[in-house]
């Protein structure tokens, strides 16, 4: 039998086994990405991925991704999220910057890119630093190529990058930007953690814990699509709604300390390592009383 991870954030299909059958030398783009189209009588395997594409109509089973339990640049999340933690209790309140901030590679989605132009033009409201390619650790030349073209046509200037700040250093923002990069963002659950208002520009894929959140309670939703960056829909969003969105919660500091409030304590209750074991734990226990096949 197999048991099959799918890495891919964005594909919504359910792999099939191929110990059982052998699928035909047919194949289909899904998103950008070839796929091996299976014979129809192929049993199917269940998909756990890292994001899941609801809106899709995806049979795949959400687990928790893999910077909960750490990368090559970020420690695991049991011991992040109490690092968090501390920085929120550092920075209160009334000492928060009242701008919206974002930080990381704005290089790696047009929606992020979009920020760039406004973040020149209307810096009360945001507080943008792009760290580039290089720093955050994707080098891929073609992608470096296509953002350098993106970043002319958006008339920013490419190699002006930040340095690359820790990432709680967010917690000093009463506004904090979710916004997509290739695919969707994993660095929600951290902006939640700061105990910020935060304006999320969606993705249609999502992790485990996103279909917990309400819009208006926990945060501020923008709309966004299928792809990279959140497709034209999330730029859309950034470049025709986010301006007037920020305003609002500029002139409305209740609102915005409203939000905060709950995004911390959503984070308490439902983010911690303990839950997102218990979660995985509880998935795969139910899954396994369920599943049945002759190849098991």
């Amino acid at each position: 039998s197999e048991l099959v991870f799918a890495a891919a954030d964005s594909d919504p299909t359910v792999l099939h086994s191929r110990r059982r059958c052998h699928a035909p030398n047919t194949s289909a783009t899904l998103h950008g990405r070839r796929r091996t189209r299976p014979a129809a009588n192929c049993p199917r395997l269940p998909v756990f991925v890292h994001a899941r594409a609801s809106a899709l109509g995806s049979t795949a089973l959400p687990l928790p991704e893999y910077s909960w339990v750490g990368s090559y640049h970020s420690p695991p999340w049991c011991q992040m999220q109490p690092r968090f933690e501390r920085a929120a209790a550092a920075w209160g309140w009334e000492q928060r910057d009242a701008r919206a901030y974002f930080g990381g590679a704005c290089s790696t989605g047009i929606s992020r890119q979009s920020l760039l132009p406004l973040n020149r033009t209307h810096g009360e409201l945001l507080h943008v630093l792009d760290v580039g390619f290089g720093r955050s650790g994707f080098v891929n030349p073609h992608d470096v190529e296509r953002a350098k073209r993106s970043y002319a046509r958006l008339g920013v200037g490419w190699g002006n990058f930040s340095a690359q700040l820790p990432p709680d250093y967010a917690c000093r923002f009463q506004v904090l930007l979710s916004v997509p990069g290739f695919g969707y963002s994993n660095r929600l659950r951290q902006l939640l953690a700061c105990g910020s208002a935060v304006v999320h520009v969606q993705h249609q894929s999502h992790e485990f814990f996103e279909p917990l959140l309400k819009s208006g309670v926990h945060y501020l939703t923008l709309p966004g699509g299928f792809g990279t960056g959140g497709g034209e829909t999330a730029v859309r969003s950034v470049r025709q709604q986010l301006v007037p969105l920020l305003r609002a919660l500029r002139s409305d500091g209740t609102q915005r300390r409203r939000l905060g409030r709950a995004a911390a304590a959503f984070a308490r209750s439902r983010l911690t390592h303990a839950a997102a074991v218990s979660y995985a734990r509880a998935l795969l226990t139910a899954y396994g009383t369920l599943y049945r096949s002759e190849v098991a």
